[in-house]
């Protein structure tokens, strides 16, 4: 669904806070392989479309997950704060539809070969009237 990433990727192009903490980048799917630490990618784990008589519905995982090497996990949890600022019960611009809501679900903090993993999802829920 291009419209709701463009519509994440504009959100954190936005706000200054953000970019500047992760600063190897917000990527979607995944980041290239030369990417600075600390950054992020997003994807989209799930999506389930329902259909009333005259409206598309998108329910929506999108998953971020914030990557950074160093050897505490203070960088990793401030750019977790900064992201859940910024994404927390925002509102998305999604190009042809109304959103309802994005609401943080679940978020998981890791460590695995040196490098830390905080991943954290959100629920978008999203409509369009159909003609």
């Amino acid at each position: 669904m291009d419209a709701l990433f463009d519509a994440i990727q504009a959100k954190y192009t936005a706000n200054s806070t953000l970019s500047s903490a992760l600063s190897g980048g917000l990527h979607r799917i995944e980041a290239k392989q030369d990417a600075s630490y600390p950054f992020a990618v997003y994807s989209m784990p799930s999506d389930v479309t329902e259909y009333t008589f005259d409206t598309e519905w998108e329910n929506m995982l999108i998953q971020f997950s914030i990557y950074h090497d160093g050897r505490s996990d203070a960088t990793v949890q401030d750019c977790y704060t900064k992201l859940k600022t910024v994404y927390d019960l925002c509102t998305l611009s999604i190009s042809g539809y109304t959103q309802v809501v994005m609401a943080r679900e679940w978020q998981n903090l890791i460590r695995e070969e040196d490098v830390w993993q905080y991943s954290v999802r959100y629920r978008v829920r999203f409509y369009k009237a159909r003609s």
